[in-house]
């Protein structure tokens, strides 16, 4: 039996998820939902599959993510809780001088975080989407240029342990 108070670990690879939820054929449940959308129910099965999960686990998943973070009310729900379970976020680690544009991260396909970078620079072409889905932390970096696009708040919770802060003006 499931936890309720059992926290979804995202390091878990798809296997340790698929033990630790489906193991107990009695825990799985048939259920029908009636009026899903059928091209977005389509491209749901599709993305699924591109995970490698079936639809039962995905829901599965992203039902345990609601009921996990609902504190006051129904909470925003987003597509990072179809984040795949067997890829995990990627690291650029102890370089010099590294400059990051919008396709440099779309490319990446992937979150990532810099570790220990001297000076990081983000060009002015990253959009506040695009940091917000794909930057996850910024660490321990000595110096940063940053467009002013960025919510004050948001761009804090992603550094930690940096030292300067440049924050540019963007035409």
């Amino acid at each position: 039996m499931v936890d309720k108070n059992e926290n979804f670990d995202f390091d878990d690879t798809i296997d340790q998820f698929r033990s630790k939820y489906f193991s107990e054929k009695d825990n799985l449940k048939s259920i029908s939902i009636r009026g899903v959308n059928a091209e977005v129910y389509e491209q749901f099965v599709n993305k699924t599959k591109d995970l490698d999960m079936n639809v039962g686990m995905a829901v599965s998943k992203m039902m345990k993510d609601v009921v996990d973070s609902i504190e006051e009310g129904f909470p925003q729900i987003s597509a990072k809780v179809l984040r795949p379970l067997n890829k995990k976020p990627l690291a650029v680690i102890g370089h010099e001088n590294l400059t990051v544009t919008k396709q440099d991260l779309i490319d990446a396909a992937n979150e990532i975080s810099f570790i220990n970078i001297k000076k990081l620079s983000f060009a002015p072409d990253v959009d506040k989407e695009t940091f917000q889905q794909y930057i996850l932390k910024i660490i321990n970096c000595h110096n940063i240029r940053i467009p002013n696009i960025f919510p004050k708040l948001v761009l804090l919770s992603k550094l930690q342990d940096c030292k300067n802060i440049d924050i540019y003006e963007v035409d």
